[in-house]
Formats: structure tokens, sequence, C-alpha cells
């Protein structure tokens, strides 16, 4: 990943970085060059809950590379787990431009 690594956010055990649309392009654009190969996922509110109830699902998304999340959804499980603890806006504004 360039410089350093996103800050990651669990939600409902589902880790989620807080990404701008331009680090998170450059983020993966970086990860083309790893020998390993990897995937990104875009999870929303319906990928969240069934994770709870799918192990399957659980570990393809604790798995991913890079979860972005999306959806209002999720700024709201945000806001509720982590409001007002710093790195929140990020996670809120990168909600808004992805």
């Amino acid at each position: 990943m360039p410089e350093t690594s996103p800050k990651t956010y669990s939600l409902l055990g589902v880790p989620v970085q807080a990404l701008t649309m331009r680090r998170a392009i450059a983020t993966i654009l970086a990860q083309t060059e790893a020998p390993k190969a990897s995937y990104v996922t875009k999870p929303y509110v319906e990928f969240f809950i069934r994770s709870d109830r799918d192990p399957g699902v659980a570990r393809l998304l604790q798995n991913s590379w890079l979860n972005l999340p999306d959806g209002v959804s999720t700024q709201w499980a945000a806001y509720y787990l982590y409001g007002g603890k710093p790195g929140l806006l990020r996670l809120l504004i990168t909600l808004f431009q992805i």
C-alpha cells in the first residue's frame, strides 16, 4: 500500500478501511505490483447482515485485502460504533466519495 496502511475499523466483525477515492485508487494500483493475488470488496448493509449469519460470507469479507464500505447504513453503523472517536469524520467523508 502506498505510504502507510489505511486505518481499519470493524463493523459487525468486518474490517473496513476509510479511504478517499484518490487514496483507494492509488492503494489498489500499488497492490497490482504485489506478487500475491488479492481482492477488494465494497460491502453494503446486506453483506454485513449476511456475514453475521453465514460463515462463508464472513470469511470472504475478513480475508479481503481491502473492504471499501458502501451506503448510508454503513455510515450510521460507523457513527454508532465510533461516534466522536478520531477517524470517524474520515470514514464518513470516504463513504460519500466512493
